[in-house]
């Protein structure tokens, strides 16, 4: 599945500005859907329910927003005829919040629940499968190691291999390697390498 991501700065401070911003990324959507029996569409009124009448399935959307505006965000684009999915392919990110919690599938039952990230041990990529590690359970999640890099709060996460995010206050022990590397002792004793390419920004992060 591809994602697209459209950002906001500050969405929670009139429903004036989520007006104008849902305007604006409704129209750039539907003129991107091929719709049924629509020769005029760029020139018609446009809501999100007229999806539905026009032939296309209702558009949907995963919120990647921070707790504070979640809600009162969700309610309104529900207002407005867009269902709020996390399996969507169109993924709305607030760019100046980090999220407080993050949707996942349990490994053992594939029951979807929404986790803090204060749970959170470390993230791991396995190619097109990402783990979420807390130290009760192993989850998997839809979103790319990027995409969680760029929502989650540096001051409590970094990245320290191409396929490996840590939760900074769940680390137990660091120990120095050899060739530029640092070995991590985490939470749940689990042993991770800080690579060569980003030993210097855990260095600067941890004042080592």
């Amino acid at each position: 599945m591809v994602q697209r991501f459209f950002s906001v700065q500050s969405m929670y401070a009139y429903s004036a500005e989520y007006a104008k911003y849902i305007a604006i990324f409704l129209r750039w959507i539907y003129n991107k859907i091929t719709v049924k029996g629509t020769a005029e569409r760029k020139n018609s009124p446009l809501s999100a329910r007229d999806f539905d009448k026009r032939g296309v399935k209702a558009l949907k959307i995963k919120l990647a927003i921070s707790d504070e505006s979640y809600e009162e965000v969700k309610e309104f684009l529900l207002s407005k005829g867009i269902e709020i999915d996390d399996e969507a392919d169109f993924v709305l990110m607030q760019t100046d919040k980090y999220v407080g919690h993050i949707t996942v599938r349990n490994v053992k039952t594939a029951e979807k629940v929404h986790i803090s990230v204060n749970e959170i041990i470390l993230i791991e990529s396995y190619g097109h499968t990402v783990e979420v590690v807390t130290g009760e359970e192993t989850y998997v999640t839809s979103d790319r190691l990027y995409q969680l890099v760029n929502t989650l709060n540096p001051d409590k996460f970094i990245r320290v291999s191409n396929s490996v995010i840590i939760a900074k206050k769940k680390i137990k022990q660091i120990r120095p390697s050899l060739s530029m590397k640092f070995v991590l002792t985490m939470e749940n004793d689990r042993k991770i390498d800080v690579t060569r390419s980003y030993y210097n920004s855990f260095k600067e992060a941890f004042n080592i």
